[in-house]
């Protein structure tokens, strides 16, 4: 089995504050921000990976589902959307137009993590400076989910430099599917009394971007907290994963993705949430049966993992008996999937929590768990694909 270790962030952002400056949270690097003119975000459409328009080098790389409707540059919702760029100069700054209240990761050098806390509509952010002059790489991924708004990008732009021509950063793609745990709501609280906030939420280090980065490819984190594969926590069956799945943007009905980015690996972590009000039967079944069919269609070659953990348990609540309902509700959908002829469909249990290592908020996992979580991934991905 190969560990997995994960690094630290070198600042970690514990709240949410109203200043005038960008926060970078990079210590070292210097940061802040200047207030534009507003910049509205665009429309809905289909996107692929690639740039948009406006002031954006064609030679940045977007990772994830980007919306390229609106020409003054690339709009994105989904956590862990990644934007990368190799550039030469003494430092970075962002463009940035954000909807609601974001965080993002920001990366320098393959260096140590920092956070940037976005501050609304059209601001500039240094996201490092007082460079070696000389080539460098950045990257910028999103830690916040949809519902925390649309962040766009608007320029990416060295100092005293200029964006570089490189060949794009993965040749392997993994997906993740899933709810609040793939997104990593809460896996920076200091336990399980803290309630959701943007600054403890860090898709960045997550087990499926932890694990993606292990086996050296991109990935894409469809996750939304609350969400199931038939009803959600609050018991809405309206607008479920498989519908936002087929989005760009994934708060927007509007705009329906092109499917053009092919991932190798799908990995679907749905059920908690369906399972919250207990034992959801046959219409989860069938609502997961149809949704491992649909992804089947959309990608043809992929190898789907049908996942499960860490939040359900046997224990509680008591004598419901949940993690074993849900494991033998998925390998329902899986056999029914290979009788049909699906070869590469299968199960990966990513563990249960622990509470020796700690828990995130709402008893959500936190850093230490997705770490364990990644590393069981990791062997379900290297046995699945040969990688």
């Amino acid at each position: 089995m190969r560990r997995i270790v994960i690094g630290t962030l070198a600042v970690v952002a514990l709240a949410c504050g109203s200043s005038d400056e960008g926060d970078s949270r990079n210590s070292g690097s210097g940061a802040g921000s200047s207030e534009g003119s507003g910049a509205g975000p665009g429309e809905g459409g289909s996107g692929a990976g690639g740039v948009g328009g406006g002031n954006v080098s064609p030679d940045v790389h977007l990772i994830g589902r980007f919306d390229k409707t609106n020409p003054t540059g690339p709009r994105f919702a989904w956590p862990g959307s990644e934007v990368q760029a190799r550039f030469k100069g003494t430092g970075i700054q962002a463009r940035l137009h954000d909807t609601g209240s974001n965080y993002l990761t920001v990366v320098i050098d393959d260096g140590a993590p920092t956070v940037l806390e976005l501050k609304g509509p059209d601001s500039m952010y240094t996201l490092a400076k007082e460079l070696p002059d000389g080539e460098h790489t950045v990257l910028l991924s999103k830690r916040t989910e949809s519902s925390l708004g649309i962040v766009q990008l608007l320029d990416l732009a060295p100092i005293d430099g200029e964006i570089l021509p490189s060949p794009p950063p993965y040749d392997r793609h993994i997906e993740v599917v899933g709810d609040s745990i793939s997104a990593g709501y809460g896996n920076e609280g200091n336990g399980p009394d803290c309630s959701f906030s943007a600054a403890t939420e860090n898709e960045h280090m997550t087990y499926g971007a932890i694990a993606s980065r292990a086996l050296s490819a991109g990935h894409t984190t469809l996750a939304i907290s609350g969400i199931g594969a038939y009803r959600s926590y609050d018991g809405t069956t309206e607008a479920q994963m498989p519908v936002r799945f087929l989005r760009t943007l994934a708060e927007d009905a509007t705009s329906l993705w092109d499917f053009s980015l092919q991932p190798d690996v799908v990995v679907v972590n749905l059920g908690t949430n369906d399972f919250s009000a207990g034992d959801p039967g046959q219409p989860f079944i069938d609502a997961y049966t149809a949704f491992a069919e649909d992804l089947r269609t959309r990608y043809p070659d992929a190898h789907i993992l049908c996942a499960v953990g860490p939040m359900l348990s046997d224990g509680f609540p008591q004598g419901e008996m949940r993690l074993t309902r849900v494991k033998q509700h998925l390998q329902t959908v899986i056999d029914t999937r290979q009788q049909a002829g699906d070869t590469r469909i299968g199960f990966v249990d990513l563990g249960e929590l622990d509470p020796a290592d700690g828990l995130g908020c709402d008893y959500h996992p936190n850093l230490t768990t997705h770490e364990k979580m990644a590393t069981r991934l990791v062997d379900a991905i290297e046995a699945a694909t040969g990688w």
